[in-house]
């Protein structure tokens, strides 16, 4: 299920993530809210366990239109809806990171950071070098 916040409020969500670490980089005065996917934390949670309690930082987690459009996002992104995350995790590589979100259903491999999602659908692709 996808809730919406309020942006710039820190409100803890899980064990180990508050609602601000997912708000828009943008500073629009219209961009107001941040949308959350319960599925996308619970599969991060799962990757903490997985990363044995490695640090997880979002580095980019929801996006209004307006700021996806300014980073070239794409126009149907899942980081639109609340469902997508871009992430880093401290000490590992985003080789090893990526290799441990093969359960995400969106799995997006790039030189700095590893987006994962959780669409609906298997979905890869690689950026590395661009």
């Amino acid at each position: 299920m996808i809730h919406e916040y309020v942006k710039g409020e820190k409100r803890k969500i899980s064990d180990h993530f508050s609602t601000d670490e997912f708000d828009c980089h943008c500073k629009r005065s219209s961009c107001i809210v941040t949308y959350i996917d319960d599925d996308l934390i619970n599969e991060l949670e799962h990757l903490r366990d997985r990363l044995e309690d490695k640090c997880i930082t979002i580095v980019s987690g929801y996006r209004c239109a307006a700021h996806n459009l300014e980073v070239k996002g794409k126009p149907g992104s899942m980081h639109l809806i609340g469902k997508a995350a871009d992430i880093e995790v401290e000490d590992v590589d985003p080789d090893n990171v990526a290799r441990a979100c093969e359960v995400f259903d969106g799995l997006g491999r790039y030189d700095d950071f590893t987006h994962v999602d959780v669409r609906g659908y298997c979905s890869r692709w690689d950026y590395r070098g661009e």
